[in-house]
């Protein structure tokens, strides 16, 4: 079995509960495009006098901590930011592109610390390839088995 490989990482966390959620969808979308951004995520949340928030969390390289911090301040409605670093775990894994039905789909294979890997599609690739819910299942059903049988086979 391969060992998960260890790192530490930059958090980035602050509350928004005076910009609008388009306004506040658009910054953040800045910021994911950014180099060295590898995660965001936001969930709801009661601020002071019951106002209805946003929490924010953004996950970076620790050496680009400085200026997403920056760019956090000026793509949203924030005052300010609190900064950490964090040791993480990360799965050895890689992607692999299989076509189902005519589509490309990119599956990420992450190999499991027993040794077992385990496969995800790219939601995007199938949503593009897909229309109904049903569809979406299958492929993506599909697509995960088709890159672990290639991974076995080669």
């Amino acid at each position: 079995a391969t060992a998960a490989a260890r790192d530490r990482i930059g958090v980035i966390a602050f509350e928004i509960d005076d910009q609008s959620g388009e306004a506040l969808s658009a910054g953040l979308d800045v910021l994911r495009a950014m180099h060295g951004v590898v995660d965001i995520v936001q969930s709801p949340v009661f601020g002071k006098k019951g106002r209805m928030g946003a929490s924010v969390r953004v996950l970076c390289l620790s050496d680009h901590m400085d200026a997403v911090a920056e760019a956090c301040l000026v793509e949203t409605a924030t005052l300010g930011v609190r900064l950490s670093q964090v040791d993480r775990m990360i799965l050895p894994r890689h992607e692999r592109s299989v076509t189902v039905d005519g589509a490309a789909i990119r599956v990420k294979l992450a190999e499991r610390p027993d040794g077992t890997l385990s496969a995800k599609a790219e939601a995007d690739d199938v949503s593009a390839a897909a229309m109904t819910a049903a569809e979406r299942q299958r492929l993506r059903r599909t697509a995960e088995d088709a890159a672990l049988k290639e991974e076995d086979d080669g």
